[in-house]
């Protein structure tokens, strides 16, 4: 323990823990795989044992109990308490905690500190009686470990690469151009895996050469850290439920959620021997604060996950499997898990053929079962733009011309009206459909409003053009939508000017802008004509939309910004602070 302090970083943690066991004699630290758990326990431990505490590390309660002298000074350690299986540990564990937890409390000299991971915190919180009757979700004694600061990061990594066995050219890796920042600020960074990164004997094999891209490899992918919690301290249904938000792109809503959840069971065939519901709303309390977030706006609740890392190592724990893909694909069967379908395929995470075989099915499915809602429009689209790259055949052509048919005679509003237009000039270009007027595009030209993208004006321009309408109403709403776009896209570029974006020099104390705003505005309007199709037909407001914006305003607004980056106290504490203090804790 005294040979790993050389590494450890005295965090907001270490003196929040210190101050709950001072308080409350008992301390249960609770965290992610690799977050600093022990390391913090060991260290509290420490600091006790100085202070003439007997140290008693246990693994059974029985132990405790037999080791346990009144009139000692003694701290008992239990890392793990809850164990890898937590079912059989509440079942044989719970009121012995509970028992040995209200033994120390009433004792002054002695001390207890457990470990566990979240997941299996929730877990016996959920599941045991003797937690719940006892309140002990919300007792005092319970610390957190969560986000560390840019800082304390630096500091942890500092140390690390200090008291390694790296030799001085694998470290100069690291100190290259600053990448010891790459680090600090990676979503993934870690305590555990700093140390496998920082460690010659963990990284063997490793030439300096391709240390770097090794070192960031492990970063990016860290499976050490979700494989045993996700193979052994996961069941199959709470596996299902991760892998669901995974492949909807690492965020869901509860109902779509629930209804796959409900759907790939099915699919699997999966059977509960366990005497424990698998309903979904007991499964997803154990899921909740480890592996995904809960968010509730209004009636609405989103799920995210806790750690990108842990779409990384699910992503690469399935690639290959492609019955798995297939019933998660299947069970969710909308936009946001069909565009992550298509990001595994364009990565080449997935292969051509697994793609194919999947989207297949997926175009079975919606034939059989489509019932024509704003909610699923999206979706049906992205699944015929993707499907005609590879078996036409499979595509029932009646079926699809019912479908585009629908949305000429009741336009609807949906996102990817690019799609549509496009689809759509194919099919009557082949005389597939035939089209007695086109109302309908002034319409959709007006949802376009809603979904103010380039690609959507320019598919629907591409359309009218290709079938030379000369409606003078669709004419018009193309012009006015284009107006618009123009008008919302260079706001936005003009609202998030920074004071980096224009010269500002000082005269007798005065900030002054020596830039030109109005011709920064010019350049901004013409990058964005040049991203559009405009028929001849169409003109361009130029001096309604300039007249938009009151370019002093712009200017003044720009120098306030300035004087408040300036100022010293600001300046100290924000723009030197953290940055700096890395920079000087890493100058060698």
């Amino acid at each position: 323990m005294k040979e790993n302090t050389r590494k450890y970083v005295y965090t907001e943690n270490y003196y929040n823990a210190l101050k709950i066991l001072d308080e409350n004699k008992i301390l249960i630290l609770t965290g992610e795989p690799g977050i600093g758990k022990t390391s913090l326990a060991d260290n509290i431990s420490l600091f006790y044992i100085e202070k003439g505490f007997e140290y008693i590390e246990i693994d059974k309660l029985d132990e405790a109990e037999d080791l346990f002298h009144p009139a000692e000074k003694q701290i008992f350690y239990f890392d793990d308490f809850l164990g890898s299986n937590y079912l059989e540990a509440l079942e044989r564990k719970d009121s012995k905690i509970i028992n040995f937890m209200k033994r120390i409390n009433r004792h002054k000299d002695k001390r207890f500190i457990l470990t566990t991971r979240t997941i299996i915190f929730n877990q016996a919180l959920h599941l045991s009686d003797k937690f719940i009757s006892n309140d002990i979700e919300n007792k005092e004694f319970i610390l957190k470990i969560e986000a560390l600061n840019d800082y304390e990061k630096a500091l942890i990594l500092y140390n690390h690469i200090f008291f390694s066995d790296l030799s001085e050219e694998f470290i100069e890796e690291i100190y290259k151009e600053k990448r010891y920042m790459v680090i600090i600020k990676h979503k993934n960074f870690n305590p555990r895996l700093i140390e496998f990164i920082t460690s010659a004997t963990k990284m063997r094999s490793i030439t300096k050469e391709t240390y770097w891209d090794e070192l960031l490899k492990k970063l990016n992918n860290p499976y050490d850290i979700w494989e045993n919690t996700f193979e052994t301290q996961s069941d199959e249904y709470m596996r299902l439920i991760i892998v669901l938000v995974v492949f909807n792109g690492n965020h869901i809503h509860e109902k779509i959620l629930k209804d796959a959840y409900q759907s790939i069971i099915k699919l699997e065939n999966l059977n509960n021997n366990s005497h424990l519901s698998k309903e979904f709303k007991s499964v997803i309390r154990q899921v909740i604060k480890y592996f995904v977030n809960r968010t509730q706006y209004n009636k609405d609740i989103l799920y995210t996950l806790f750690n990108p890392s842990i779409a990384d190592y699910i992503i690469n724990r399935y690639k290959d499997d492609c019955n798995k893909l297939m019933s998660a694909f299947v069970s969710l069967s909308n936009k946001d898990s069909i565009h992550r379908l298509n990001d595994l395929f364009r990565s080449k995470t997935i292969s051509k053929a697994t793609h194919e075989k999947i989207l297949i099915q997926l175009y079975k499915n919606m034939e059989l079962n489509l019932t024509i809602t704003n909610k699923n429009i999206d979706y049906v689209l992205l699944i015929f733009y993707w499907i005609k790259e590879y078996n036409t055949n499979i595509i029932n052509e009646e079926f699809r011309i019912k479908f585009f048919n629908c949305l000429i005679q009741e336009p609807c509003s949906f996102r990817y009206l690019d799609i549509f237009f496009e689809i759509l000039l194919e099919l009557i270009k082949e005389n597939k459909i035939k089209v007695k007027n086109y109302d309908f595009v002034t319409t959709y030209l007006s949802k376009c409003l809603t979904y103010l993208y380039a690609e959507n004006i320019n598919a629907i321009t591409y359309f009218i053009d290709d079938l030379n309408i000369k409606d003078k109403n669709i004419l018009n709403e193309l012009e006015y939508v284009i107006n618009e776009y123009l008008k919302e896209e260079v706001s936005y570029d003009i609202e998030n000017l920074s004071t980096n974006d224009v010269d500002i020099s000082t005269y007798w104390g005065e900030p002054e802008i020596e830039t030109n705003i109005e011709n920064i505005y010019e350049d901004f309007i013409d990058e964005k004509v040049k991203g559009l199709e405009i028929l001849s037909d169409i003109n361009i407001n130029y001096s309604s939309i300039k007249n938009e914006f009151d370019f002093d305003d712009i200017e003044q607004q720009l120098i306030n910004d300035y004087i408040s980056e300036n100022d010293t106290e600001y300046f100290t504490n924000h723009k030197q602070g953290k940055t700096k203090s890395i920079d000087e804790l890493f100058e060698r």
